[in-house]
């Protein structure tokens, strides 16, 4: 049988990103495809816009290039639409920095696609789109042409909360495919004009032999100490948990793994809180989540969670949030894992409750949530992947 896409390997492919060395799903869904595409012969490059101050050793090798258009850190956006900021000269300095940070990101980007032939630009957040506005694709009747995938890695229902929906609107509207993570979101922005809208659910880099272990008696949080990440909804709730269900929460413990700006409030808000380990981030996430029972997921808003995929496909008991329709298409409530309500502590207590209580209700739900995410094995992704790509390049 024929490989799919085999027509466009050894193509160049550009995957352009924010960052690309952040511990981050974006950044480890960028390495991931990068490194199987160059593992099926396309000629990778893996482009950040700027760099990140602590750079993950993500696997590399050799396999593709990785470059970085900036030194430093873009400056913040600044507001300049009111008359009063357009005064102001510490406003304009800060414009004129960020707009010349852009151009010169730009610059760097366009040399790079200047260097060989034409191939196909991965654009994996708006922001990269919007550069990409700045720089020369080539004529758009010509063959010789950069083709353009953009991606969202969040959902529609975010995208209009944070403003994200008119920026999609107007810097994806012309690429040759704007993915999106699920069926439901690519059918939610195709009503709002995106016609190129197609899905593309993010790839499982390794698929565990051997999954978790139901007996543990450990929940755990993985993820950023944000606000959007829910860490403070979980503290609340494990409180509620050992007061109101305290059979249940008899000898167990929540561990918490992540980095972020929160951190050191966390920890301190755990303070005088029974069974509870705030841990710094990881490099081994598979190996973090093997050793737990139950993934708490208590996030306020999501695209589609590597963490609770990964989680998934070792067969762990999952408690998500109704947050996105990315965890909505992972978790059929009562089959796949369970459901609750987001931002609403009682809610999670009680469906960690219902999990913690049953060794039968864990191995039922981890089985067939490792069932839900067979299909999103990097192999399966890759081939989706080809055929997406040989698809604009028509």
């Amino acid at each position: 049988m024929s490989q799919p896409g085999v027509a466009g390997r050894g193509r160049r492919v550009v995957i352009l990103a924010n960052n690309v060395d952040e511990v981050g799903g974006v950044q480890r869904v960028v390495h991931a495809v990068a490194g199987g595409l160059a593992g099926r012969g396309y000629a990778v490059t893996v482009a950040g816009i700027f760099p990140h101050e602590d750079r993950h050793p993500y696997p590399v090798a050799g396999a593709y290039e990785v470059e970085r258009l900036l030194s430093r850190r873009m400056p913040p956006v600044v507001d300049a639409t009111r008359i009063r900021h357009k005064l102001d000269p510490s406003v304009r300095r800060q414009l004129r920095d960020w707009r010349g940070a852009k151009r010169q990101a730009a610059g760097r980007l366009q040399s790079l696609f200047d260097a060989g032939p034409s191939g196909i630009v991965i654009a994996t957040q708006l922001g990269t789109m919007e550069l990409l506005g700045m720089c020369d694709l080539g004529d758009p009747r010509s063959d010789e042409r950069w083709r353009v995938v953009a991606q969202y890695h969040s959902s529609l229902e975010a995208a209009v909360r944070s403003g994200d929906l008119a920026r999609a609107q107007a810097a994806c509207r012309d690429a040759d495919a704007f993915a999106l993570l699920t069926a439901e979101d690519a059918d939610a922005f195709m009503a709002r004009g995106l016609d190129n809208a197609t899905w593309m659910e993010n790839p499982l880099q390794a698929w565990p032999e051997k999954g978790a272990e139901p007996e543990s008696r450990i929940v755990t949080f993985l993820g950023r100490y944000t606000p959007l990440k829910g860490p403070d909804v979980l503290i609340n709730a494990w409180r509620i948990l050992l007061e109101d269900f305290p059979d249940v929460a008899q000898g167990w413990s929540l561990v918490m793994h992540g980095s972020g700006p929160d951190e050191d409030r966390i920890r301190e808000a755990v303070r005088g809180c029974d069974r509870i380990e705030v841990r710094g981030v990881t490099a081994d996430p598979l190996g973090v989540l093997a050793e737990g029972s139950v993934l708490a997921m208590p996030s306020l808003e999501e695209g589609m969670p590597l963490v609770l995929a990964e989680a998934m496909s070792l067969g762990l008991a999952c408690v998500a949030t109704n947050c996105s329709s990315g965890v909505r298409a992972l978790v059929e409530d009562g089959v796949t894992g369970v459901l609750v309500e987001r931002g609403d502590p009682a809610s999670l207590a009680a469906g960690l409750a219902r999990v913690m209580a049953s060794t039968e209700l864990r191995s039922d739900l981890g089985a067939a949530a490792r069932l839900r995410v067979d299909r999103m094995r990097q192999a399966r992704i890759l081939d989706r992947w080809e055929q997406l790509l040989a698809a604009v390049m028509r």
